[in-house]
């Protein structure tokens, strides 16, 4: 059925050359797996973020919430901007926005205007202003949290799971998106 979404920074390339999506919205889903008995495995999957142990994927959606882009899956202490960086992403030579949060801070996307939230300076508060700019991205942007959650319908994506083997794991997420991407498409007919 061709749902699944693209695995590599070519094969996304090739697609949003195709299409006519302007907006792109960018975002990491963290998924629990079981505690390791191996202390450094321990180590490495432990997010502080979720305050468990984890595993990481990024993802693009679209404004209609189809999963174009699933990234590489990752241990849970990196962070959101370094799995980006590793993607090495490329954007045709189109009109398009790059939607994140915060956690993508710093990030640089050639042909594709990247819109981040303004950061709270240190000691000193937002002005009006740059709140009703912050709480305007994040109506645009929560169309990607939506994504995620309707990914994470999947059980084995929402629990913890149990399953061992990278290959699996990262097989059952690629599954999830390619679910979620047949639900839109109903949603959208």
């Amino acid at each position: 059925m061709e749902k699944l979404p693209q695995r590599s920074a070519d094969q996304l390339y090739y697609v949003l050359n195709k299409c006519l999506t302007t907006a792109l919205l960018i975002d990491v889903a963290e998924r629990r797996i079981g505690r390791s008995a191996d202390y450094q495995v321990q180590k490495e999957h432990y997010s502080r973020k979720k305050g468990t142990h984890t595993l990481k994927n990024l993802v693009i959606t679209t404004l209609t919430q189809e999963v174009l882009y699933l990234g590489e899956t990752f241990e849970g202490r990196v962070h959101d901007k370094k799995m980006y960086d590793q993607a090495e992403l490329k954007f045709p030579e189109q009109d398009q926005s790059l939607w994140a949060d915060l956690g993508f801070l710093g990030i640089e996307a050639e042909h594709a205007a990247v819109i981040l939230p303004e950061k709270k300076p240190k000691g000193k508060e937002l002005t009006n202003y740059q709140k009703e700019l912050n709480g305007l991205i994040a109506s645009i942007r929560v169309t990607v949290e939506h994504a995620i959650a309707g990914i994470k319908r999947v059980k084995i994506i929402r629990n913890q799971i149990r399953l061992h083997g990278w290959q699996v794991r990262d097989r059952m997420m690629a599954v999830a998106c390619g679910l979620h991407n047949i639900r839109c498409q109903r949603w959208a007919a």
